[in-house]
């Protein structure tokens, strides 16, 4: 049996072409193995340079190739539960962008048709998987800085196409689907329970129909309060702090971790700053490994699937918040 599992990639969206497919190619148990797209002579292109064995001019063709076990998904946010279901139904595992599904109902439609498909699915939270991250979760759950009292998280950058499908309410376009769903997610992994409450507020520009910044709350129980940010409109940050009852943790790249250079944060407790390194890792490997291994060995994925339906619950949540400059509750 092979140990590097033949991937497939659906699209060739930038995140793909510039970080995911180099990845592949520096994993020890992944493979680049065929790419496709719409327009065929793209894809020609982009599996010459980067050393695919096959490309294909739709997504139907790629998926029908029995050599492939396992696909890569970053197109629009709109097509995700689409392609997700198709790959699915032919038997591939599905390693989809974030946000998984744009509504709580398709990601459980997706989760739904993949387990009984019998394959893996997962959204793609890179960061989740870097040893950065991994320390800090330890740090909160061994109780060094107590009990959490408020999450911060801002990820943001200026981004001014104004035709790209971020900018569409019908592609599933919104800083905070694009970006707002880090903090989101990494809100409810670190104080480890679901928001019972959220109110949001957003700004857009130009008359679109989409957020292109979000300012929000989440509500806890236990007196655990998180507080987001995300935007197109502002200068490049992605950071988070932790504040307990004992001591802080702050992280100022959190969600975005470079290749190269090591990772540092501070912890404070009692007054008394310490800093953290973290030596440096390509975080897409990290999610490659992870997704790959689980599929040769049979085993669980770290990222449990059903936190992509309760992360999307909490942005539906969001949105329908600042629509409606409203407090929602969530059941």
């Amino acid at each position: 049996m092979s140990d590097k599992i033949n991937w497939g990639v659906l699209g060739c969206a930038r995140i793909a072409v510039e970080k995911v497919i180099p990845s592949m190619k520096l994993s020890r148990h992944s493979q680049f193995y065929a790419i496709a797209s719409r327009d065929k002579s793209r894809a020609d292109r982009i599996a010459d340079r980067l050393g695919a064995s096959k490309s294909y001019g739709n997504y139907d063709e790629l998926l029908s190739d029995p050599d492939i076990q396992a696909v890569y998904i970053p197109l629009p946010n709109h097509l995700h539960e689409e392609w997700t279901i198709k790959a699915a139904q032919r038997g591939k595992h599905v390693l989809c962008e974030k946000p998984m599904g744009i509504t709580a109902m398709a990601c459980r439609r997706m989760i739904d048709v993949c387990r009984d498909n019998g394959v893996y699915l997962m959204e793609a939270f890179m960061y989740r998987l870097h040893p950065a991250t991994q320390k800090v979760k330890q740090l909160i759950d061994q109780g060094v800085i107590g009990e959490i009292r408020l999450f911060e998280g801002l990820f943001s950058g200026m981004f001014a196409n104004d035709k790209d499908y971020r900018m569409y309410k019908e592609f599933g376009g919104g800083s905070l689907y694009d970006v707002g769903c880090y903090a989101v997610n990494a809100a409810r992994y670190f104080i480890g329970k679901e928001p019972l409450s959220v109110f949001a507020h957003a700004r857009n520009r130009n008359g679109i129909d989409i957020d292109t910044s979000v300012s929000a709350v989440m509500m806890f129980d236990d007196m655990a309060i998180a507080s987001i940010y995300s935007g197109f409109d502002s200068s490049d940050v992605n950071r988070y702090s932790i504040i307990g009852t004992e001591g802080v943790i702050d992280v100022p790249s959190g969600f975005a971790f470079w290749p190269v250079g090591d990772v540092n944060f501070v912890v404070t407790v009692g007054g008394k700053s310490q800093p953290i390194v973290i030596p440096a890792i390509n975080q897409y490997v990290c999610e490659l490994d992870e997704f790959s291994t689980a599929i040769l060995d049979g085993r669980p994925l770290t990222l449990d699937v059903e936190d992509a339906y309760k992360n999307a619950r909490v942005i539906e949540a969001l949105h329908l918040s600042w629509r409606n400059n409203a407090v929602v509750n969530i059941e």
